[in-house]
């Protein structure tokens, strides 16, 4: 709650408009944080990254032939 919601005393309000004060501050005492979200998901995302950099430095790590014979085996496999 800000100061510049309190505008009026609460001594001074009707039932009414405490009630639309009190659903007001319950209604924004919830607050975004971006920022934990993105935490939470960058938690997440470094196991796959070693997976994808470990499968690169394989396939990177091999000959020409041997590139074709897996592609070879991998077309193979998918008519099975």
């Amino acid at each position: 709650m800000k100061l510049k919601d309190i505008t009026k005393d609460l001594r001074d309000m009707t039932d009414e408009e405490l009630r639309a004060h009190i659903a007001h501050i319950r209604h924004n005492k919830y607050v975004a944080r971006p920022a934990k979200a993105k935490h939470i998901s960058d938690v997440q995302k470094p196991e796959k990254k070693k997976r994808v950099s470990a499968v690169n430095k394989l396939i990177n790590g091999m000959s020409d032939d041997e590139r074709q014979q897996l592609l070879l085996m991998l077309e193979g496999d998918n008519n099975v």
